[in-house]
């Protein structure tokens, strides 16, 4: 089986992903449509032969010992992210065709909120979400703001590297696990020697790198870490409970003090037929601040709602503003919202 006229498909569809699973026909994702691209089931000889000429010997290695390893892939002037996988003995390989050309903010949808987050010299930004919600891409994005609007030192930490940012008025450091840094607490712990002014982290996994986080927003440096969790206020329970009880306290009132905000993210099918950004947005206010520090996560929802000229976005509204706009269709949006009877008066609203 070849591999580029499969690629070659994939880019001329504009395709997410392209999913190579032992067995089955390869397949690729369309707007979140999964489709097989023919009959022929994909046998383990293929899959094998490609990541022997791409991968290096300790790459190699690591997918021998780890039954997977994630790196970056670039083909026909496109760059993929790539994870071989063992499946039934056999190896898989999935890619993500990233975008061509870095999106905007206001391209992407993200609220002016988020934006503003990013403008500040210091704290905790936590872009949550879970796999293939586009959080690689808001990232992203929100570094290319910086790159061409402030003059900044970034340091991003990334495994594997996805978009490549070139230095404009902003000089960006791209460092990959494995290749440039051994792991994520280490590499946050020591990252100070650098003088960075913004730090990307490509995913809070552990205790020890939500610590070295919460330790490098304290001195003063943006932070903009990925987390997966279902939305935004969830996202904060999930650091806090991470930790050991005698120490979550702690972990809280830390938080309290450097948080920015959440941005939480989701991908809708929407009426034009590609996929469309609803995102929810929890900003640090001292009301949030506090409800953090007392662990009353319970009541974050509510002080959300009631406070919206403050830059927070609930997923419900964020969606019923799609609904209102004819983004997406009203079935679509009561599927993915949390309260559907509440979604139309919420969409006439945002339509008043």
């Amino acid at each position: 089986m070849e591999l580029d006229p499969l690629l070659l498909q994939a880019i001329a569809a504009d395709a997410s992903d392209v999913l190579f699973n032992p067995g089955a026909p390869p397949s690729i994702r369309v707007n979140g449509v999964l489709s097989a691209m023919g009959t022929e089931p994909l046998a383990d000889g293929p899959v094998r032969g490609w990541l022997e000429q791409w991968l290096d010997e300790p790459a190699r290695e690591s997918l021998k010992k780890d039954k997977t390893h994630d790196f970056a892939l670039n083909r026909h002037g496109r760059r993929f992210r790539a994870s071989a996988y063992t499946v039934g003995g056999s190896l898989g390989l999935a890619l993500r065709l990233l975008p061509e050309v870095i999106p905007t903010p206001e391209k992407l949808g993200l609220p002016s909120s988020v934006t503003a987050l990013v403008r500040r010299p210091g704290g905790l930004l936590v872009v949550s979400g879970a796999t293939g919600q586009g959080k690689s891409t808001s990232q992203a994005s929100l570094i290319d703001l910086l790159n061409r609007t402030q003059p900044c030192h970034v340091v991003t930490l990334e495994d594997p590297i996805e978009f490549v940012h070139h230095s404009q008025k902003a000089v960006i450091d791209q460092r990959e696990l494995g290749r440039d840094f051994n792991d994520f607490a280490g590499a946050l712990k020591h990252v100070v020697r650098q003088r960075p002014d913004v730090v990307l982290v490509g995913e809070l996994r552990e205790p020890d790198a939500m610590q070295a986080a919460l330790t490098l927003a304290e001195t003063g440096h943006l932070v903009i870490a990925t987390l997966h969790s279902g939305d935004a206020v969830l996202s904060l329970p999930r650091i806090v409970e991470s930790f050991e009880q005698g120490r979550q306290g702690l972990v809280r009132a830390q938080l309290a003090a450097v948080l920015l905000g959440v941005l939480n993210q989701r991908l809708l099918h929407g009426n034009s037929g590609r996929l469309v950004l609803a995102a929810e947005v929890l900003v640090n206010t001292p009301a949030v601040a506090r409800l953090i520090r007392d662990g009353h996560f319970e009541q974050l929802y509510s002080a959300m709602e009631m406070d919206a000229p403050a830059g927070h976005q609930t997923m419900n509204h964020a969606i019923a503003g799609l609904v209102a706009r004819h983004a997406v269709a009203k079935a679509e949006g009561q599927r993915h919202s949390m309260f559907r009877e509440s979604l139309p008066s919420r969409a006439a609203e945002a339509r008043g």
